[in-house]
């Protein structure tokens, strides 16, 4: 039996029967959360910085870094696609609240354990605030992407298809065209996608496609052919500029031009990849028992391995940096993503039987149902 295959079905059947689960978005998921352990083992590692130009390393493994830069819309794209048509829970808001800090400060005291020298007030504080304090920065995005989306909800649903398709054209024209063009200011805020403004686009654009546009379109086949392309030229910038202006100031600027999220290229390979995956349904029990298992850890493996006071042990323990010139760094690059997904989501699994037995996750949902109904019933009341 094949694992997926393109479907005509829309996905109202999300929303009309919840036995019917989209796990093509759930795939992209868990894809999307393995390519941002690859970006980060090459950035945040010092893997990338230390590859050097000209050689075979310094070719595959910026062609290997670069698709993943998409990761992070994506995820956001799965959220404004579905929640553009979902009503607004307090009681998921503090869940992700409550792994947050789980993982803050959990995280905190076992590099403390590990390196008693390394305990600062500072950092314990900011542990505790650390959606605040953006300690996560894609966390604190999110959390205020969902406190107002309701209200985006209301606009979007309010001004109808050709207000939307103006809209979208307008955010895509400031945020992206001009702010590439533009690229030495940041003249709209948008922080080049790491912005809670940024995922408001991005939540607009993906409402478009979930109201208006239809899961399969005339051009489907040719939707991932274009995400590659995309990444492609987007690599291949890179390399241009390294090569025509070196590695000064304006030479590392000019070839990092379209890395950013909100590029030129990155918002089309994001749409580009996202539809074509829309368009898939997966079959096979196999496949589903497997995202089904992988699934709910997505979150927690991004809490576990970026956190800012583990991460910088992780990548010093596993040598990736040291390896820059080894003739098996790919293969490492390649099999490092599924190792750390795989340990992180052992853990996460642990903590969420520690959240069950200690009745966290029940005791959440019911205070978020209490708070949400005293509020929603004082707003009708007035």
């Amino acid at each position: 039996m094949p694992i997926c295959r393109h479907s005509g079905k829309g996905d109202d059947t999300l929303t009309n029967n919840h036995s019917k689960r989209n796990y093509n978005f759930d795939l992209l998921k868990i894809l999307a959360m393995l390519l941002i352990i690859l970006v980060h083992s090459f950035s945040k590692s010092g893997l990338r910085d230390c590859l050097l130009p000209g050689t075979w390393n310094y070719y595959t493994g910026n062609l290997l870094y670069t698709p993943g830069l998409v990761a992070t819309n994506c995820f956001v794209m799965v959220s404004g696609y579905f929640l553009c048509t979902s009503k607004f829970k307090l009681k998921k808001l503090l869940s992700i609240w409550a792994q947050v800090l789980f993982y803050s400060v959990f995280l905190f005291i076992f590099v403390v354990i590990l390196i008693p020298s390394s305990f600062s007030f500072i950092d314990l504080i900011q542990s505790i605030l650390a959606i605040t304090t953006k300690q996560y920065w894609f966390a604190t995005a999110y959390i205020l992407l969902y406190i107002f989306f309701p209200f985006i909800n209301i606009a979007i649903h309010s001004m109808g298809k050709r207000m939307h398709l103006l809209l979208c054209c307008v955010l895509i024209l400031i945020f992206t065209i001009i702010d590439n063009i533009i690229f030495f200011s940041d003249f709209s805020g948008i922080t080049s996608g790491y912005s809670f403004l940024w995922f408001c686009v991005i939540y607009i654009l993906a409402a478009y496609l979930r109201l208006y546009v239809p899961e399969r379109i005339h051009y489907q086949r040719f939707m991932l052919p274009l995400y590659i392309i995309c990444i492609v030229l987007v690599t291949l910038t890179y390399f241009t500029g390294t090569a025509l202006l070196g590695t000064s100031d304006l030479g590392q600027a000019i070839s990092s031009l379209f890395y950013t999220r909100n590029s030129i290229l990155l918002l089309p390979a994001t749409l580009f990849l996202f539809q074509y995956i829309r368009g898939l349904t997966i079959t096979g029990k196999n496949a589903t028992r497997l995202i089904s298992l992988l699934m709910p850890s997505v979150f927690g493996v991004y809490l576990i391995h970026d956190n800012p006071f583990l991460y910088p042990l992780l990548w010093d323990a596993l040598g990736t940096a040291a390896r820059f010139d080894s003739p098996f760094m790919l293969l490492f690059q390649l099999l490092q993503p599924i190792c750390i997904f795989a340990v992180c989501a052992l853990a996460d699994t642990l903590r969420r039987r520690l959240f069950r037995l200690l009745h966290i996750d029940s005791t959440l949902d019911s205070l978020g149902d209490k708070l949400q109904s005293l509020a929603e019933n004082k707003l009708y009341m007035d």
